[in-house]
């Protein structure tokens, strides 16, 4: 028996799968937050009506730390421009590894499925209709255990009359049901613009 290395009998773990989408490893993210710091970590997306059109922020909160970026031209710049203040303050990660997860270099086409991506484009275009310059879009995501509340939605509109919620376990789900929690305010302006 020999005591040479032999290179080709040494087990190797492949790597862990990237998240498909920029959001999926922001949640990934969160959820690794969650676990190795602190168990209130949370992402927040907002979107809002201004004068320039519709802007973007998101922030990431744990234990002591929030950290935001605002006023972003699309959903993916907020979440980029986000990492790159969290990645290049904190040690997130503890392994590479672990750090697979992290939300960084994604295109700016692939922070979001297409069905996400499809539902949001729909609820805003659907906001900036019936509310063109007051209405403001909140999205949560916490790692909690129970699926369906994972995701929060809110709306906030014409000088805080309107305010509505929703919940599902994805950031689709939770706007599919915010669409509907607002129906009746959306019919009740179409009634008034038409009076």
């Amino acid at each position: 028996m020999s005591d040479d290395f032999d290179p080709t009998t040494v087990a190797r773990r492949p790597f862990p799968h990237r998240p498909k989408t920029g959001l999926m490893a922001w949640q990934a993210t969160i959820g690794y937050i969650s676990i190795h710091h602190s168990p209130d970590a949370l992402l927040k997306i907002e979107a809002y009506a201004t004068s320039e059109g519709v802007l973007w922020a998101a922030s990431a909160s744990w234990g002591q730390v929030e950290e935001a970026r605002r006023d972003m031209p699309s959903i993916a710049d907020a979440l980029q421009e986000l990492w790159l203040d969290i990645g290049t303050r904190y040690q997130i990660f503890t392994s590479i590894e672990d750090a697979t997860r992290s939300p960084i270099h994604y295109k700016a086409h692939e922070w979001l499925d297409e069905q996400t991506a499809t539902t949001l484009d729909h609820l805003i275009h659907i906001l900036q209709t019936v509310y063109p310059d007051d209405w403001h879009l909140i999205i949560i995501y916490q790692p909690v255990e129970n699926p369906q509340t994972r995701v929060q939605s809110r709306l906030i509109a014409a000088q805080n009359r309107v305010q509505a919620g929703g919940r599902g376990p994805t950031v689709r789900d939770a706007c599919h049901v915010l669409y509907h929690n607002i129906a009746r305010y959306i019919a009740a302006n179409r009634r008034n613009q038409e009076d």
